[in-house]
């Protein structure tokens, strides 16, 4: 029997001695002072002890109920006192008794450090100087002495007394973790190569069965682990990598790997991606990576090691259903995730990847100017789920930490993290390094990332996006384009992020539509990456139709429509003009509506629009019924009042409108009529319209927010007893120069009215009778 099991079979003789004990109750105290010779012999001759000291059966103990666990304990004060030969245990209850008031027990504030007992204030006592836990030979929770711990070491025996019998179980525990995690410590690093996977695994099995909570125990044991794989990196070759990783995984699964360990896991998804341990033990290491952490800047070699796992991933049999097994696996079988932090970590993970990908191109242009290298990678901030915030597009990216990360060495010497705040990694070089090892560090770079490992994690954003609940934030994050710009001019880049923008424009929600437009003005969006004006546009510009068409839709620009297009008018006339021409119907409805609205004030411009127009069937239409329009319209005579006869239709109101003059209408009354879809285009055209009542129609939430989209400043708006419903009120807040709104008896909830209300001015006067906000 090894040195390594026979200290692993004593700890756990003592923990079967202290739960047999406590369940028989023969005694208030767990140790006696000796155990009968006879008694163990007995027990470790039978199958009973064997079972009861395998690892399996003491974890089980220890998850039930008669098992009792203690806090680690590092600071406490204690009454102590020093002995060299004590007598039996008779005559040592008699002597403690005698002395329990004498001047020979001292009180100490006694601290267990990382390897030796000391006191918080030195004196001249007991404990002058510190006792390191290797020369502590044995600890004893003594059966019949007053709440003491004793310590055996060479030059005597150490009695510590506690106030209580819990508290003398808590040290005795703490000091005993203690003592045999030093002595671990001692014959792993020392331990040979056929020995060193079975003593991992014992001393993975001590620290998941102490009678310590785990959380206290976790840490030493990683740390040690952590020792050992840098310490011992040759002889670790000749072991099987999966051997080592199942000793670990009990520790690892649910509790952060330190940095060696992780660099020990990247080598293993590199050398065998296919291995069952990447997909039985990774999966939950990662998962809980993704659950937990906070901060990627402070741990850039966690989420190197998911880049690892994902591309493992990748090499799978089947590679796109393992990616969306684990993305279903991390979010949850519910159809929200209950974990915030996932989604922002999944994402700061593949923008992390990608930005490597063009990670040498950016460098080699820094290095050709004579820039300073530093500051070069985006910053992906911390993301709010609830309000949908973006990513700060920040750049801040070492060529000396992509060597490092990507290398699976230690942080350079000569690299010194100067920021890690918001989730940031700012990484400077010193100025005394050269060109050679600038260029050096950029070609082991492009080796391991390249233009497929770009397009992995595009994919993967891709099947995050189709997840349900998080599209929204996911196409909200990339709203900013939080990539370098050798992406965007990137052709292979473009083409992989096409089905992704795709499917954002294909999307039934608004808030997912807006993400296609630029997050502030004078920066571009997908809407301008896609544009027919692009260079690098391929698809001759059917994506932009679609994204033109989508964000054209009732409801999406919220009372900025005319905004818009004066954005459209002004950067992608060209564009437009170009695709009204192959006769696009949705670009020669924008030409209509810029000649209507005035947005083009240029008189060359317009006659561009003019010609285009003519130059198809449908334009000749168009521009034949806008002529018509603008000479009934703009014409200032006619009624200021009118009310359409009950049960008319939208094809008697646009007949009406179509002939006369109608410039100066104010009031419209079309209660009790029967108007049908595209209402909302016809009442856009009567400009100086202040008053309209829509009692008891079909009017719904769509041509409802086409007509908060329309350029009308209404001033009373009736909508009773019509079939809006919150969808379409919430839109109601862009309407500013309203001063009275009735919507009785309609399908308004009291938390949309209460924010309609503080969007608009405080005069408006509301009627709300019959409905929840009533």
């Amino acid at each position: 029997m090894s040195k390594l099991k026979r200290l692993y079979n004593s700890f756990m003789w003592s923990k079967v001695n202290y739960d047999i004990r406590k369940v028989s109750s023969l005694s208030s105290v767990y140790y006696d002072d000796e155990i009968n010779s006879n008694t163990r012999q007995y027990f470790e001759g039978t199958e009973k002890f064997k079972r009861t000291v395998s690892a399996s059966n003491i974890l089980t103990r220890s998850n039930s109920n008669d098992g009792q666990k203690f806090n680690l304990i590092t600071e406490g004060s204690l009454r102590c006192n020093f002995y060299f030969d004590l007598p039996t245990s008779n005559i040592m209850e008699k002597i403690i008794h005698q002395t329990k008031t004498s001047h020979s027990w001292e009180t100490h504030t006694i601290c267990l450090d990382e390897n030796e007992i000391k006191t918080q204030v030195v004196s001249n006592g007991w404990f002058k100087t510190p006792i390191p836990y290797s020369k502590i030979k044995r600890v004893i929770a003594h059966n019949k002495a007053l709440n003491c711990v004793k310590l055996e070491t060479d030059k005597g025996n150490y009695l510590l007394q506690a106030s209580n019998s819990h508290q003398r179980d808590q040290w005795f525990h703490s000091l005993q973790w203690k003592v045999t995690l030093e002595q671990y410590r001692g014959i792993l690093l020392n331990a040979t190569s056929a020995t060193l996977v079975q003593d991992l695994k014992l001393l993975v099995a001590l620290a998941v069965n102490s009678h310590l909570y785990i959380s206290d125990t976790y840490l030493p044991v990683l740390n040690i682990v952590s020792q050992l794989l840098s310490k011992k990196s040759a002889s670790l070759s000749n072991i099987s990598h999966e051997d080592l990783i199942t000793a670990l995984a009990p520790l690892v699964e649910n509790n952060q790997p330190t940095h060696e360990i992780c660099d020990f896991f990247i080598k293993h998804c590199r050398n065998a991606p296919r291995s069952l341990i990447v997909l039985d033990t990774f999966t939950q290491i990662v998962h809980r990576i993704l659950k937990e952490n906070v901060n990627f800047g402070k741990s850039s070699f966690l989420r190197l090691f998911v880049i690892e796992y994902i591309q493992a991933l990748n090499c799978q049999n089947n590679p796109s259903e393992a990616i969306e097994k684990f993305l279903h696996r991390v979010h949850g079988p519910l159809s929200q995730c209950p974990h915030p932090r996932i989604l922002s970590n999944l994402v700061s993970v593949c923008l992390s990847a990608i930005y490597h990908c063009f990670g040498s191109e950016i460098e080699r242009k820094r290095n050709k100017k004579g820039t300073k290298v530093s500051n070069l990678h985006p910053a992906v901030v911390s993301h709010d789920l609830q309000s949908v915030n973006i990513l700060n597009n920040q750049k801040t990216l070492s060529t000396k930490y992509m060597k490092n990360s990507l290398q699976e060495g230690k942080v350079a010497d000569d690299v010194k993290t100067i920021n890690t705040e918001n989730s940031t990694l700012d990484m400077n070089l010193k100025e005394s390094h050269s060109k050679q090892k600038l260029n050096k560090c950029l070609e082991e770079t492009t080796s391991v990332f390249n233009i497929e490992t770009m397009k992995l994690f595009v994919f993967v954003m891709d099947k995050i996006l189709q997840i349900d609940d998080w599209g929204p934030n996911v196409a909200g994050l990339l709203q900013p384009l939080p990539f370098p710009d050798e992406a965007l001019n990137n052709k292979e880049f473009l083409r992989a992020m096409y089905p992704l923008v795709e499917r954002i424009t294909q999307d039934s929600r608004d808030y997912v539509i807006k993400t296609l437009q630029h997050s502030r003005e004078g920066k571009d969006g997908w809407l301008q990456l896609y544009s027919l004006n692009s260079p690098l546009c391929e698809d001759n510009g059917k994506l932009f139709s679609s994204m033109v068409t989508a964000l054209l839709l009732p409801g999406v620009q919220s009372g900025k429509r005319k905004k818009f297009l004066t954005m459209l008018a002004n950067s992608q006339l060209q564009a437009i003009i170009t695709l009204a021409v192959r006769e696009s119907e949705i670009m020669i409805q924008l030409l209509g509506e810029f000649l209507e609205l005035d947005i083009i004030p240029d008189e060359q411009k317009q006659l561009q629009i003019v010609s285009t127009l003519l130059c198809t069937a449908s334009g000749n239409k168009m521009y034949t019924e806008l002529c018509s329009h603008r000479d009934v319209i703009h014409t200032m005579e006619g009624p200021t009042y009118f009310k359409l006869a009950p049960n008319s239709t939208i094809v008697d109101l646009q007949v009406l409108l179509g002939t006369g003059s109608w410039g100066n209408l104010r009031e419209l009354d079309l209660s009790f009529t029967r108007p049908t879809a595209g209402i909302a285009s016809t009442l856009s055209r009567l400009k100086n319209l202040k008053h309209l009542n829509l009692r008891f129609t079909d009017f719904n939430d769509k041509d409802l927010k086409g007509l908060c989209d329309s350029s009308l400043n209404l001033e009373s708006l009736n909508l009773c007893e019509t079939n809006v419903t919150d969808d379409g009120i919430q839109h109601l807040c862009v309407m500013s120069h309203l001063k009275y709104l009735n919507m009785n008896s309609t399908k308004l909830s009291l938390p949309v009215f209460t924010t309609l209300k503080g969007s608009l001015p405080s005069y408006v006067k509301y009627d709300v009778t019959y409905t929840e906000a009533w």
